[in-house]
């Protein structure tokens, strides 16, 4: 790092320009490979102040040094375990994996055990003579909510594939490795130039036990109670991708600022399972679908600033950009006990719309065309199939605090007829209230 830092590839990224890749670290060899130390292994006596919950390892960072002269640090807690927003989401925590050993087990009854005759009464015999019902009917469920959900996820969420430093990157091509090297090395050479600025590094645990990377950045002249913006990134972002000038702004505004990773993005990462990140990594994702994980990770935020911080709520913002201005949108009216401040910058209605108007482009059809038309059938079906929906227009009338929204009529990615802005424009968006308009 010391040698980017003073190497001409540094400062061509502090002028703008681009950098030859060559200057990046080969993934195979540095920091990429499997025989290099796990983050977990890295010496863990700087960062942490409070004890972890037990089954969560502590993830530090050689960073940490460097935050024992930054004003304010020692009343920012650097762990935080999030509960559970709703006896809902903790039941269905443990629901989906129990269904899943029940079809594996009947499918392994239904293969093994002798048919019954069709006359017979018992209940062994109705279980037997209706395997569309207690076999096919859950397994087809299972399959699209699990399979086919995480297939879509990598489509709607590519950060986690983009940006990850887990396991799977032994799996990686060549040719994608060198692809994300750049990226690695700016983001490597990037947070620390957060942390100068101020940035406190904490790790934040989520209900079901994803460790979430997140950056702490204490405004002047206001407490960590102080008002306080979270910013929830955009499919393909990560904090570390942004430059100081962002909380700098605000800080220097007296206005605290907590940037996070979602779950499989950089250092935000799933505990080991029996020693092992790979298995942790599987076991994590098999429990947790993305899109319920992506709740939990915004959940858990807003909690550590609500109840870690103790920020009260009419004094928290939470600004999201593109998918991040409709998951931020959901957890406002989730919780509308807590009246939080809402920025919907540059978001969508309903993915299902924009998703199925994207679809053919993205695996580069005419939009015209029969294919096109076929392959929106099929998006927004396995879009409704899998439980996929991020219904921001609905979520957006159950918020009780202050909102706005940041709209770009231009924007080629978020088209203006699938934005939240022009649904609230339309009489169907069921909007009682005028909505006022600044260029």
């Amino acid at each position: 790092l010391t040698e980017y830092n003073t190497s001409d590839s540094r400062r061509r990224v502090d002028s703008g320009d681009h950098f030859n890749t060559a200057d990046a670290p080969s993934p195979a060899s540095n920091g990429w490979g499997s025989n290099i130390p796990s983050q977990y292994e890295e010496n863990d006596s700087l960062l942490w102040e409070e004890s972890i919950p037990a089954g969560v390892r502590r993830m530090a960072t050689t960073e940490a040094s460097n935050l024992a002269g930054l004003p304010g640090s020692a009343n920012v807690p650097r762990t935080f375990r999030a509960s559970w927003p709703s006896a809902w989401d903790w039941m269905m925590h443990y629901l989906r994996p129990a269904m899943d050993i029940y079809v594996f087990l009947a499918f392994l009854i239904f293969c093994v055990t002798p048919s019954v005759k069709k006359d017979s009464n018992s209940s062994w015999a109705f279980f037997r003579g209706n395997s569309m019902l207690f076999f096919w009917l859950p397994f087809l469920v299972r399959t699209f909510h699990g399979l086919v959900h995480w297939l879509i996820s990598v489509a709607i969420l590519p950060g986690s594939l983009l940006y990850h430093e887990g396991p799977l990157l032994r799996f990686y091509p060549k040719w994608m490795l060198e692809n994300l090297k750049e990226s690695l090395m700016y983001r490597e050479m990037h947070r620390p130039r957060l942390i100068q600025v101020g940035g406190i590094p904490v790790q934040l645990v989520a209900p079901d036990g994803m460790m979430l990377d997140a950056m702490y950045f204490k405004g002047q002249g206001v407490s960590t109670s102080g008002p306080t913006v979270i910013r929830f990134n955009g499919n393909a972002e990560a904090f570390e991708l942004q430059e100081e000038f962002l909380p700098r702004a605000y800080n220097v505004n007296g206005v605290n600022v907590l940037l996070f990773n979602y779950r499989g993005v950089g250092r935000s990462r799933w505990p080991r399972l029996w020693g092992s990140d790979m298995a942790g990594m599987l076991f994590g994702m098999w429990t947790t679908p993305s899109v319920c994980g992506t709740m939990l990770d915004a959940w858990t935020v807003l909690e550590y600033v609500v109840r870690g911080l103790r920020v009260p709520p009419s004094k928290v913002v939470l600004v999201g950009q593109s998918i991040g201005g409709a998951i931020a949108t959901r957890v406002a009216a989730a919780h509308p006990s807590w009246p939080v401040a809402l920025c919907n910058s540059r978001s969508f209605a309903r993915l299902s719309s924009l998703a199925v108007e994207l679809a053919p482009a993205f695996f580069g059809m005419p939009s015209g065309s029969s294919k096109a038309r076929t392959m929106r059938a099929v998006t927004r079906g396995c879009l409704c199939a899998t439980g996929w929906e991020l219904d921001a227009l609905a979520a957006w009338f159950k918020t009780p605090g202050f909102k706005w929204i940041e709209v770009v009529n231009s924007d080629h990615i978020i088209l203006h007829q699938h934005s939240l802005h022009a649904a609230l424009l339309r009489p169907a968006g069921g909007s009682s209230a005028p909505v006022s308009s600044m260029d």
